[in-house]
């Protein structure tokens, strides 16, 4: 129960970072990350598009082809978070 709590701690910070950001890349990729490995695999590769397209971040390229190769579901310890 903790870690979920983690996690929705997390996603919580995330979200306040891209209200004052919206182009963070960090917060978009640890969002995406966060979303993609929670089972909501669009809304997670919606905002790693977002990192990519306005920071670069190469965790979130990795990220992208983690989840696509996985299909439809993929675990934690197969993404970066930044």
């Amino acid at each position: 129960e903790t870690k979920k709590q983690d996690w929705t701690k997390a996603q919580h910070h995330f979200e306040k970072t891209l209200q004052f950001n919206q182009h963070h890349g960090a917060a978009l990729n640890n969002l995406g990350a966060l979303l993609a490995g929670s089972g909501r695999i669009e809304a997670g590769l919606a905002k790693l598009d977002l990192a990519l397209k306005y920071s670069g971040i190469l965790d979130s390229q990795h990220n992208i082809s983690a989840i696509l190769a996985s299909g439809s579901s993929v675990e934690y310890d197969q993404l970066s978070f930044t």
